[in-house]
Protein backbone atom coordinates (compact mmCIF):
# COMPACT_ATOMS: atom_id res chain seq x y z
CA UNK A 1 0.00 0.00 0.00
CA UNK A 2 3.23 2.29 0.78
CA UNK A 3 4.61 1.49 -2.68
CA UNK A 4 1.61 2.34 -4.51
CA UNK A 5 0.62 5.42 -2.21
CA UNK A 6 4.08 6.63 -3.17
CA UNK A 7 4.13 6.33 -6.83
CA UNK A 8 1.23 7.89 -7.44
CA UNK A 9 2.25 11.00 -5.41
CA UNK A 10 5.10 10.85 -7.23
CA UNK A 11 3.31 10.81 -10.67
CA UNK A 12 0.58 13.30 -9.87
CA UNK A 13 3.67 15.37 -8.67
CA UNK A 14 5.38 14.83 -12.03
CA UNK A 15 2.16 15.40 -13.85
CA UNK A 16 0.95 18.81 -12.35
CA UNK A 17 4.66 20.02 -11.78
CA UNK A 18 5.59 19.35 -15.83
CA UNK A 19 2.50 19.42 -17.65
CA UNK A 20 0.62 21.45 -16.20
CA UNK A 21 -2.53 19.66 -16.19
CA UNK A 22 -5.24 20.43 -14.38
CA UNK A 23 -8.08 17.95 -14.89
CA UNK A 24 -8.35 15.34 -13.02
CA UNK A 25 -8.83 12.85 -15.82
CA UNK A 26 -5.04 13.20 -16.51
CA UNK A 27 -4.35 10.83 -13.62
CA UNK A 28 -6.30 8.02 -15.06
CA UNK A 29 -3.07 6.65 -16.84
CA UNK A 30 -1.14 6.02 -13.61
CA UNK A 31 -3.79 4.57 -12.00
CA UNK A 32 -3.54 1.62 -14.19
CA UNK A 33 -0.12 -0.08 -12.77
CA UNK A 34 -0.87 0.78 -9.07
CA UNK A 35 -4.62 -0.98 -9.34
CA UNK A 36 -2.43 -4.82 -8.71
CA UNK A 37 -0.28 -3.43 -6.05
CA UNK A 38 -3.77 -1.85 -4.13
CA UNK A 39 -5.84 -5.18 -4.85
CA UNK A 40 -2.44 -7.25 -3.23
CA UNK A 41 -2.63 -5.10 -0.35
CA UNK A 42 -5.89 -5.25 0.17
CA UNK A 43 -5.99 -9.27 -0.15
CA UNK A 44 -2.85 -9.31 2.66
CA UNK A 45 -5.54 -7.31 4.89
CA UNK A 46 -8.66 -9.46 3.98
CA UNK A 47 -6.51 -12.62 4.68
CA UNK A 48 -5.73 -11.49 8.34
CA UNK A 49 -8.73 -9.04 8.98
CA UNK A 50 -11.58 -9.21 7.12
CA UNK A 51 -13.32 -6.82 9.16
CA UNK A 52 -10.64 -3.75 8.56
CA UNK A 53 -10.83 -4.68 5.10
CA UNK A 54 -14.14 -3.77 4.86
CA UNK A 55 -13.62 -1.24 6.75
CA UNK A 56 -10.68 0.48 4.08
CA UNK A 57 -13.24 -0.17 1.73
CA UNK A 58 -15.98 1.28 2.89
CA UNK A 59 -13.68 4.09 4.03
CA UNK A 60 -12.08 4.56 0.46
CA UNK A 61 -16.01 3.90 -1.49
CA UNK A 62 -17.81 6.66 0.97
CA UNK A 63 -16.00 9.91 -0.47
CA UNK A 64 -17.43 9.82 -3.54
CA UNK A 65 -20.78 7.69 -2.85
CA UNK A 66 -22.68 10.40 -2.53
CA UNK A 67 -21.74 11.79 -6.39
CA UNK A 68 -22.14 8.55 -7.55
CA UNK A 69 -25.70 8.54 -6.56
CA UNK A 70 -26.05 11.85 -8.13
CA UNK A 71 -24.70 10.53 -11.27
CA UNK A 72 -26.61 7.93 -11.51
CA UNK A 73 -29.77 9.58 -10.50
CA UNK A 74 -29.19 12.17 -13.27
CA UNK A 75 -28.59 9.70 -15.56
CA UNK A 76 -32.25 8.23 -15.45
CA UNK A 77 -34.14 11.40 -14.92
CA UNK A 78 -32.42 13.48 -17.41
CA UNK A 79 -33.79 14.21 -20.99
CA UNK A 80 -31.32 12.61 -23.55
CA UNK A 81 -29.74 15.54 -25.03
CA UNK A 82 -27.98 15.27 -28.44
CA UNK A 83 -25.72 17.72 -30.35
CA UNK A 84 -26.88 18.79 -33.65
CA UNK A 85 -29.85 16.39 -33.88
CA UNK A 86 -31.22 17.63 -37.12
CA UNK A 87 -28.02 17.88 -38.93
CA UNK A 88 -26.56 14.46 -37.28
CA UNK A 89 -29.90 13.02 -38.91
CA UNK A 90 -29.24 14.58 -42.07
CA UNK A 91 -26.04 12.85 -42.05
CA UNK A 92 -27.13 9.63 -41.24
CA UNK A 93 -29.87 9.31 -43.45
CA UNK A 94 -28.27 11.23 -46.73
CA UNK A 95 -24.25 10.46 -46.35
CA UNK A 96 -22.97 7.31 -47.30
CA UNK A 97 -22.22 5.35 -44.37
CA UNK A 98 -17.96 5.33 -45.55
CA UNK A 99 -18.46 8.94 -46.62
CA UNK A 100 -15.38 10.99 -44.43
CA UNK A 101 -15.70 13.94 -43.15
CA UNK A 102 -13.41 17.45 -41.87
CA UNK A 103 -14.83 19.17 -39.16
CA UNK A 104 -13.56 21.04 -36.56
CA UNK A 105 -15.04 18.99 -34.47
CA UNK A 106 -14.70 15.27 -35.53
CA UNK A 107 -14.51 13.37 -32.29
CA UNK A 108 -18.13 14.38 -31.82
CA UNK A 109 -19.15 14.13 -35.23
CA UNK A 110 -18.50 10.48 -35.34
CA UNK A 111 -20.02 9.58 -32.25
CA UNK A 112 -23.00 11.16 -33.36
CA UNK A 113 -23.53 10.11 -36.55
CA UNK A 114 -21.12 7.15 -37.64
CA UNK A 115 -19.01 8.77 -40.00
CA UNK A 116 -15.20 9.02 -40.26
CA UNK A 117 -14.48 12.19 -39.26
CA UNK A 118 -10.69 14.24 -39.56
CA UNK A 119 -9.34 17.67 -38.40
CA UNK A 120 -8.73 19.60 -41.11
CA UNK A 121 -4.96 20.58 -42.04
CA UNK A 122 -3.05 23.60 -42.22
CA UNK A 123 -2.38 24.92 -45.73
CA UNK A 124 -1.19 27.91 -47.33
CA UNK A 125 -3.87 28.30 -49.80
CA UNK A 126 -7.47 27.68 -49.91
CA UNK A 127 -6.27 25.62 -52.99
CA UNK A 128 -3.96 23.45 -51.10
CA UNK A 129 -6.20 23.21 -48.79
CA UNK A 130 -8.78 21.68 -51.36
CA UNK A 131 -6.06 19.77 -52.75
CA UNK A 132 -5.68 18.32 -49.19
CA UNK A 133 -9.24 17.64 -48.97
CA UNK A 134 -9.28 15.15 -51.93
CA UNK A 135 -5.91 13.60 -51.06
CA UNK A 136 -7.64 12.49 -47.62
CA UNK A 137 -10.78 11.21 -49.21
CA UNK A 138 -13.00 13.70 -47.52
CA UNK A 139 -16.22 13.82 -49.39
CA UNK A 140 -17.68 16.24 -46.80
CA UNK A 141 -17.10 19.51 -44.36
CA UNK A 142 -19.38 20.18 -41.37
CA UNK A 143 -19.06 23.87 -40.52
CA UNK A 144 -20.49 25.30 -37.26
CA UNK A 145 -21.02 28.86 -37.24
CA UNK A 146 -21.66 29.38 -33.19
CA UNK A 147 -20.10 27.85 -30.11
CA UNK A 148 -16.83 28.07 -29.14
CA UNK A 149 -14.35 25.03 -30.81
CA UNK A 150 -14.65 24.12 -26.99
CA UNK A 151 -12.25 20.89 -27.16
CA UNK A 152 -9.18 22.50 -29.20
CA UNK A 153 -6.45 24.41 -27.51
CA UNK A 154 -5.80 28.37 -28.24
CA UNK A 155 -2.86 27.09 -30.42
CA UNK A 156 -4.98 24.43 -32.39
CA UNK A 157 -7.58 27.25 -32.77
CA UNK A 158 -5.07 29.65 -34.23
CA UNK A 159 -3.91 26.65 -36.99
CA UNK A 160 -7.92 25.97 -38.23
CA UNK A 161 -8.39 29.87 -38.27
CA UNK A 162 -7.96 29.53 -42.07
CA UNK A 163 -10.68 26.17 -42.18
CA UNK A 164 -13.32 29.32 -41.32
CA UNK A 165 -12.50 30.95 -44.49
CA UNK A 166 -11.98 28.34 -46.67
CA UNK A 167 -15.03 26.25 -45.50
CA UNK A 168 -17.30 27.97 -47.76
CA UNK A 169 -19.66 27.10 -50.16
CA UNK A 170 -17.65 28.24 -53.17
CA UNK A 171 -17.15 25.96 -56.25
CA UNK A 172 -15.56 22.53 -55.09
CA UNK A 173 -17.51 23.00 -51.97
CA UNK A 174 -21.37 23.53 -52.55
CA UNK A 175 -24.02 23.74 -49.74
CA UNK A 176 -25.95 20.53 -49.13
CA UNK A 177 -27.28 21.29 -45.74
CA UNK A 178 -27.75 24.10 -43.49
CA UNK A 179 -29.68 24.77 -39.88
CA UNK A 180 -29.96 28.13 -38.81
CA UNK A 181 -30.64 26.89 -35.03
CA UNK A 182 -28.19 24.45 -34.84
CA UNK A 183 -25.03 26.91 -36.31
CA UNK A 184 -24.22 24.19 -38.78
CA UNK A 185 -23.67 23.90 -42.19
CA UNK A 186 -22.81 20.53 -44.36
CA UNK A 187 -20.43 20.93 -47.53
CA UNK A 188 -19.86 18.65 -50.62
CA UNK A 189 -16.71 17.97 -52.20
CA UNK A 190 -17.39 17.75 -56.16
CA UNK A 191 -15.36 15.12 -57.60
CA UNK A 192 -12.38 16.55 -59.82
CA UNK A 193 -13.44 17.33 -63.29
CA UNK A 194 -13.55 14.12 -65.97
CA UNK A 195 -14.03 12.21 -62.94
Amino acid sequence: AALAAGTLLAALLALHLGWRAWQSRYALAFLAPLVPLWAEAFAALWRKNRAAAALVLAAALLPGFGRDLSYARSGWTAPRAQLWPRTAAWIRDRAPADAAFVSTEPYLLTLVTGRPAYFPSAAPSRRAWLAGLRASGAAFVLTRGTGPRAFLSPGARSLLSDFDDWAVPSPPLSLVFSDEAEGTAVLRLAPPAGK
